[in-house]
This record gives structure tokens, C-alpha cells and sequence, in this order.
């Protein structure tokens, strides 16, 4: 498992978009997480649900919370969210226990943000 934190909104995003969760560092509830819920995966049981005589409604992929009371709920970022740079992603739980951190170490002499994001893609790079 690999967590990388320090993160911009727009690493985490892309981290979500490959398949990762993440969290904010900041966020006040235990074990809240966001992940890219795919529509394929969903649109059965919307078309279940709403449609008639076996109707399915094409369904985009969106991002999901997981919140502090353990409930998937549809997210839409704050302005807070997108400026922070406390984002991390999480262990993927269905391939091991164990937790793997990776360190960064940051050269002076260049931006930060674009050293953190060379060590995301890298990293996911390594998993494609």
C-alpha cells in the first residue's frame, strides 16, 4: 500500500480518477474517504428503481464520500477542499494489510507542488 500526503486538490483528483481514496488531513471525522463510484457499477439499480419494463438511464461516474457515520453520500468540493494541500490518499484495503508509506524528499530549488506530483504519477505509474 502506498500513502502519499501533502497532496493539492488536483494530485488527489487524479489519484481518485486511477482508482485510489483519498481524505483530507484536515477533516474533522474519523475515517471519511472519497472515491470515484463508476456508473456502469449503479446503473442497473437506478434503472430498477426508476425506470419501467427493464429501462436503464445512461450513468456518469461521480465522487462519493464516505462519511464519519459510515454512509456513501454524493460529495461536491468546498473552495477550502480545492486550496488545500493537506489530501492524502488511503491504503487500498483489498490488497494487503500492510501499509506502505513512501518518502519524498524535496529539493529546495523547486516548486513543491511539482515535486509531489512527480512522485504521485510515478507512483502511479509503477501500478499500471
Amino acid at each position: 500500500m502506498t500513502v502519499v500526503k501533502g497532496l493539492t486538490f488536483g494530485s488527489a483528483l487524479e489519484a481518485v480518477k486511477t482508482g485510489h481514496r483519498v481524505q483530507r488531513s484536515g477533516w474533522n471525522g474519523k475515517n471519511m474517504w472519497l472515491a470515484l463510484i463508476k456508473g456502469a457499477t449503479v446503473q442497473k439499480a437506478i434503472g430498477d428503481c426508476y425506470g419501467s419494463n427493464g429501462e436503464t438511464f445512461p450513468v456518469l461516474d461521480a465522487i462519493y464520500m464516505k462519511t464519519a457515520d459510515e454512509k456513501i453520500v454524493p460529495w461536491l468540493c468546498s473552495q477550502a477542499d480545492m486550496l488545500a494541500n493537506d489530501w492524502q490518499t488511503l491504503p487500498d484495503e483489498s490488497k494487503s494489510d500492510e501499509l506502505e508509506v513512501i518518502h519524498v524528499f524535496l529539493d529546495p530549488n523547486k516548486p513543491i507542488a511539482e515535486q509531489i506530483e512527480e512522485a504521485i504519477n510515478k507512483i502511479v505509474g509503477e501500478r499500471k
